[in-house]
């Protein structure tokens, strides 16, 4: 029995050390993904089609860049926050406020709070999507890589 145990000791301590030294994938890049929405106003159906581009930095902080088209005139509008992000797990939250720092006097009388966006992405094992919903829609977002040729592979 004593050596059985001395036997098993190193290997559960293995599995121990393995398992509490495994990182976990950091999200930290550029993600890029487009959605198409629906809107009732005044009784007409009106849609948009939304470019999202976060940009996690690795202290915590992203970027947020919105591009809408809205369909039925092709007005173009575009928008840029600053916001927080974390990670647990394969689970991504982004928070940011649709209020510009710029113009948070002209809405002295909102409450900050009714202006907070936040985002719940689920990332896969292999760092390349982020799934997750945006105005009740679902969205697929894709790394952006960089692609990097040395020079002998131009030539």
């Amino acid at each position: 029995m004593h050596q059985i145990k001395r036997l098993l000791f190193p290997i559960f301590s293995a599995f121990i050390i393995i398992g509490c030294i495994k990182t976990i994938n950091s999200p930290v890049g550029s993600w890029n993904g487009e959605i198409e929405t629906t809107i009732d106003y005044q009784g007409v159906k009106m849609q948009k089609t939304s470019n999202y581009q976060y940009t996690l930095y690795q202290d915590g902080y992203c970027t947020i860049f919105v591009k809408n088209i809205w369909d039925i005139d092709g007005l173009e509008t575009r928008n840029e926050f600053k916001g927080l992000w974390h990670q647990e797990s394969n689970i991504v939250t982004v928070q940011y406020n649709l209020l510009d720092e710029k113009k948070v006097s002209s809405y002295a009388t909102t409450p900050r709070n009714w202006n907070e966006v936040r985002h719940v992405f689920t990332i896969n094992n292999n760092l390349i999507n982020m799934n997750g919903k945006i105005e009740g829609t679902e969205i697929n977002l894709v790394k952006k890589i960089l692609n990097i040729e040395s020079n002998d592979q131009k030539n």
